[in-house]
């Protein structure tokens, strides 16, 4: 738990070489997305993007998105 009481995540999915395909969490470090402190890092270079996953499942439903593309 944060300070403030809120709950603190990170979901980590990698290929299995153990490559990071994305991570979710809200450590509130990047105060510049959007959707601060939610965050994604993608792949190995860890690029930081907006998101709106917030639970595992929200993680879930993207992982079966971004497969299906």
């Amino acid at each position: 738990m944060f300070l403030d009481g809120t709950r603190k995540y990170s979901y980590h999915w990698q290929n299995m070489h153990g490559i990071l395909i994305a991570r979710w969490d809200n450590a509130p470090h990047w105060s510049d997305v959007s959707t601060f402190p939610h965050h994604l890092h993608i792949g190995p270079g860890n690029d930081i993007v907006d998101s709106n996953v917030k639970s595992l499942g929200d993680a879930m439903e993207a992982v079966k998105n971004w497969q299906a593309k």
